[in-house]
């Protein structure tokens, strides 16, 4: 715990050369998941989901896992959430396939955090996250079932008059 941040879950999902620490917090305004990468070939990196968004997050990584399953590379997709925008893009490289995942927005001055999940052999640290955060879905419960936030899709185009409503039910645009 730092700063006033309550812990309410914590794991960690080992991963070839990489550990993800993947946390449930609280604080003042409200709950959220951080997932934090901490790898041989990178430096740390992290990004953090109002807990309004871990539903769709969960649902965009259900639905790369399933495309990988059926030996395809799904299409990159961007989840919104509150002020921050969440990229999706598989990918792969010379140690194999993986999921990028990209957070801007939030108040980042430098442009943004990012994690690389790699898919590993036969799905099985992609299926490792999506097993954690639906735990983690599960410990949030009716909480977010209330406060859905907004999954758009463009070809990895931004639009400028894209309204989103956000959890006190405030428009912005």
């Amino acid at each position: 715990m730092s700063g006033g941040d309550t812990e309410l879950f914590s794991t960690v999902l080992r991963a070839t050369t990489k550990s993800f620490y993947v946390d449930l917090k609280e604080n003042n305004r409200g709950r959220y998941l951080k997932v934090a990468e901490k790898g041989k070939y990178r430096a740390k990196s992290s990004v953090v989901v109002p807990a309004s968004g871990v539903p769709q997050f969960l649902t965009l990584m259900r639905f790369y896992l399933d495309e990988a399953e059926a030996g395809r590379i799904a299409q990159p997709q961007d989840l919104i959430v509150e002020s921050k925008i969440f990229s999706f893009n598989a990918g792969s490289n010379d140690r194999g396939q993986f999921l990028r995942v990209f957070e801007r927005g939030g108040g980042f001055p430098t442009g943004g955090s990012s994690l690389m999940i790699p898919n590993g052999l036969n799905n099985t640290y992609l299926r490792m996250f999506v097993e954690c955060l639906e735990k983690i879905a599960a410990q949030l419960g009716d909480e977010v079932s209330a406060c859905n936030g907004v999954h758009r899709q463009w070809e990895r185009k931004a639009f400028g008059q894209t309204f989103l409503i956000n959890c006190l039910q405030h428009y912005s645009c």
